[in-house]
């Protein structure tokens, strides 16, 4: 009996500190990744903006031969376009353009619905250089106690290549 007694309390310790250490983790992320692109500002940001020009250079439907993506708006650039999306891999979800500032940034909300909820905000940046365009692409939100806080500690590695592939991809589109 003493031996049960030992292991319950082993185990609630286990629990009781793998609580109190997600405290004390970062409760929100944010990622981010920047490229130099050689064309003009307004090039980089229409093709960003345009949700039927994602499907050429997106890093995780090139991972997931089975998505399937959807325009949910009748156009695919400015404030309202939506796409979503839906594969074995990638999960379920939409991205949603919130608020733009031509030439400058787009804002959009990005919603997963499967494997597992959760809400992250999008932004680009563009910045016009002397050889072509700045672009800057972040992504953050928060994360839920417990679970999530650890998940939170693996962001960039889950994320950081996809992230620089992505970009790499956008800048061949808009070079070639």
């Amino acid at each position: 009996m003493k031996v049960l007694k030992t292991i319950i309390f082993i185990i609630l310790a286990l629990i009781l500190l793998f609580l109190i250490v997600a405290l004390f983790l970062p409760s929100s992320y944010t990622l981010e990744r920047s490229t130099e692109i050689k064309q003009p500002v307004e090039a980089v940001y229409n093709t960003v903006l345009d949700y039927d020009l994602r499907l050429q250079w997106d890093p995780w439907l090139a991972k997931d031969s089975t998505a399937t993506t959807d325009i949910m708006t009748g156009d695919s650039t400015g404030v309202g376009a939506k796409w979503s999306w839906d594969g074995k891999i990638v999960g379920a979800g939409f991205e949603k353009v919130e608020n733009v500032v031509p030439y400058e940034k787009i804002d959009a909300k990005l919603q997963f619905t499967r494997p597992q909820e959760m809400a992250s905000d999008i932004v680009w940046n563009f910045e016009p250089l002397p050889e072509g365009t700045k672009v800057t692409w972040t992504i953050s939100g928060n994360l839920g106690y417990p679970f999530e806080r650890y998940m939170g500690l693996m962001m960039e590695s889950f994320l950081g290549k996809d992230f620089e592939h992505g970009l790499q991809s956008l800048k061949e589109l808009i070079e070639k």
